[in-house]
């Protein structure tokens, strides 16, 4: 990627927070991801398997990563105010917003493709599950960092293929909706 279309990249992100329909998706998102924050399964004590990442990736298919970030911020804040589990903790925040960074740049005015809904869903893997949250569990409750991440693989691994599969079967279906829904001019 040329510097020219780096910036031009992160410019329309920003200008995405401007357009009352990139915000108004975005919260209609937020919202449906905040009610999927509850529909979780949880695997072991440190571990919950969500659907929530879902709303955070359309975010950022449809509106790019910032506003797609601001979106996940929302839906963990609401999602503690709602049913605190635990002391609130800003690191988490941070990896929500990360998250929707990471959905973003992958897939944000991009054609849905098999390859890139992977490199999203596991590029989050990595630097969400098996970095910032073990980082973020290690801070708080002194859990060994290593345990943490040996305790997510095989979730993760497991997830992965499940989790790529639910998310390019949804992007596929928003793909040709996606211009009016996301805001473009029509006549």
């Amino acid at each position: 990627m040329s510097e020219n279309s780096f910036v031009n990249f992160w410019l329309g992100a920003a200008g995405q927070i401007k357009k009352l329909r990139s915000l108004t998706g975005a919260g209609i998102l937020a919202a449906v991801g905040t009610v999927l924050k509850f529909v979780s399964v949880p695997v072991g004590e440190l571990l919950r398997i969500s659907f929530t990442f879902l709303t955070t990736a359309i975010a950022g298919f449809m509106y790019g990563p910032l506003v797609a970030g601001m979106a996940a911020v929302v839906v963990d804040i609401l999602g503690f105010l709602i049913r605190p589990t635990g002391a609130y903790f800003i690191g988490f925040t941070v990896s929500a917003f990360a998250d929707g960074i990471i959905y973003g740049c992958w897939l944000w005015n991009r054609p849905v493709k098999l390859w890139r809904t992977l490199c999203a869903c596991a590029t989050s893997t990595v630097i969400i599950s098996f970095l910032l949250n073990p980082m973020w569990l290690q801070l708080m409750y002194g859990k060994a960092f290593l345990a943490v991440i040996a305790a997510r693989i095989p979730t993760n691994l497991v997830l992965l293929p499940i989790n790529t599969a639910m998310l390019f079967f949804l992007l596929k279906v928003l793909e040709p909706q996606k211009a009016k829904l996301a805001g473009a001019k029509s006549r």
